[in-house]
Order: C-alpha cells, then structure tokens, then sequence
C-alpha cells in the first residue's frame, strides 16, 4: 500500500498505526498520536519482517506509555521489522526509554534499517536497537541534529525559513 499526504493525528490507544507490510509513506504527518496507556508506540510499530519506507514523513509530538520500558515515541520495531526513512524529521515524541527509535530484534530474526537524509532529535544515539535477533542500522549520509523549526511544533509544522532541513534532502530516491 501507498499513503500519500496523509496526517496520522490524535490517535489513542495503539499509537499511529501498526505497519505490518511494505507499505510506503510519502509526505505524511504523524502526530499527537498516544498509547492511551496501553502500548509501546506512539506513533508506528513494525513487526513481523515489515519494512515500510517513510519519504518526506514528520513524526512529532507522538507519545508512549510512560510506564512501559523499552518504548519508543516514534518508531518501534520487533520481530524482524525493518524501515526506510528518507528525507525525514523525527522530533519532539517521547518515550521513558527511547523518545525516537527503537529496534527490538528477537532470536532467528535479521532487521537492517535505513535511514538517510533525516533530522532525527537526538541523531544516531536516539536510535537504540536491542535484542538478540541480527540488526543492522544504516546510518547513512545526509543526517542532521538540528532543531527542524517548525512554525509551532502543536499547530503548524510548516518549516520556518531559516530552517536546517529546507533543501538538505535527497531527490534522487530510486
């Protein structure tokens, strides 16, 4: 499936979505997405060998269940999910564990991860895999570390002009 321009927004109870395909999503939002108390996610959970690719997609103000270990604002995957993430921003979620990225790979499972051209609030070191599964993160060019600017990070992601993430993306995407 392909999801374009589509804002993932207010969700509660399992987060944003539970992405169990290759699904691919380009210019989308998701934010203020929360577990409701009830999950590790607040915004995308990957299980299950999937791996969806996100393009031009803004994750913001998503939250888990603040008394669950080993969640993740943003992106959690386990069980063999593995993701793309391109010309992306992840910033502002939290999480008790890890605000941005989990990878939790168990035993007889491979996860490999790409992620290029991203704003990612915390860079590298926001990106924790743990487990006993193979897992491979592939940090690639083009990443920064910089506050993205939005207009208002509760009512308009808008960049602001003088914005780090305006034109440091990638066209080339094939």
């Amino acid at each position: 499936s392909r999801f374009n321009n589509v804002i993932f927004q207010n969700n509660s109870g399992a987060g944003g979505i539970s992405a169990q395909s290759h699904s691919s999503f380009h210019n989308c939002i998701f934010t203020n997405n929360n577990t409701g108390g009830t999950g590790y996610v607040g915004a995308v959970t990957i299980t299950y060998t999937s791996g969806p690719t996100f393009i031009n997609t803004t994750f913001t103000n998503n939250i888990a269940d603040p008394n669950l270990e080993d969640g993740a604002g943003a992106i959690r995957t386990s069980t063999g999910g593995s993701f793309n993430l391109i010309n992306s921003i992840v910033w502002g979620n939290s999480s008790p564990d890890y605000p941005n990225i989990y990878i939790d790979n168990d035993e007889g499972y491979e996860s490999i991860s790409y992620i290029m051209y991203s704003d990612i609030e915390g860079g590298v070191d926001n990106v924790v895999s743990e487990g006993d599964g193979d897992m491979i993160i592939n940090w690639l060019e083009g990443n920064i570390e910089e506050d993205p600017l939005f207009e208002d990070i509760t009512s308009d992601l808008n960049l602001q002009s003088l914005s780090h993430c305006i034109d440091a993306g990638t066209t080339d995407l094939e």
